[in-house]
């Protein structure tokens, strides 16, 4: 297998995502719940074949833990209906559903409350995709002026940005085509999160990997990133 940042690696019935980084030094595992997803974070010079054997010796372990974790109780599913709570720039709003005889649905933000006027008889997958799309527009009109400001603070300049879901990182920078990408769930916590992302991102159009010079780079414009980093972080 090429030597890449980023990979998918099938190891048996197990599937380890890998994460590549030239600033460690010793290979590290994880199982995270609540799908018992595991991890490998390695020194970008270690080779496939050490990376492998590392992960074939410590099998049982990852079994274990991947058992720990089916045995939590699993989470509720949203059904997005009125009762339930979503989360807004780190806020819990109470949901309120009204369904009616209407052909396109609406979200607003009405006193402290999220009011989704659906059509009828909408299915649990609708009303997600209802919301996902006022969360989408919510997310835009926040991060254009941030992308903005930091573009100019940093003398940089972006080709394209986008918004998307993505289950393993906050946001991401291909740096040759000076291309941004966001992710959704951002729209869910506190905004200095949505200020660090965005300025970590194009910072990557200095310094493409996370260097020293690269972490400098956020220090030097957002003293207090750690902060929004440690909140991402538990998530």
């Amino acid at each position: 297998m090429p030597r890449s940042a980023r990979a998918l690696w099938q190891i048996d019935d197990c599937e380890v995502l890998i994460s590549r980084r030239k600033r460690m030094k010793y290979l590290r595992i994880s199982v995270h719940p609540p799908e018992g997803e595991v991890r490998v974070s390695a020194p970008w010079h270690a080779s496939n074949r050490e990376i492998e054997s590392f992960i074939r010796e410590r099998m049982s372990w990852v079994a274990d833990q991947q058992r720990w974790c089916q045995s939590l109780p699993k989470p509720q599913k949203p059904e997005f209906v009125s009762g339930e709570t979503v989360k807004l720039w780190g806020r819990d709003l109470p949901l309120v559903l009204e369904e009616g005889n209407r052909r396109r649905a609406q979200t607003q933000l009405l006193e402290e409350s999220l009011v989704l006027q659906a059509p009828m008889e909408s299915t649990v997958e609708q009303r997600e995709k209802y919301l996902d799309r006022f969360f989408r527009k919510v997310l835009e009109e926040k991060a254009l002026p941030l992308l903005d400001f930091w573009q100019a603070e940093l003398g940089v300049h972006m080709q394209a940005w986008g918004i998307k879901k993505m289950r393993t990182r906050w946001g991401s920078c291909n740096a040759s085509d000076a291309r941004i990408w966001l992710n959704l769930e951002l729209v869910h916590h506190p905004e200095e999160c949505l200020r660090y992302v965005c300025l970590h991102e194009l910072a990557h159009l200095i310094e493409a990997n996370h260097s020293r010079r690269f972490w400098d780079i956020v220090e030097r414009h957002m003293p207090n990133w750690k902060s929004a980093a440690a909140i991402l972080k538990k998530h």
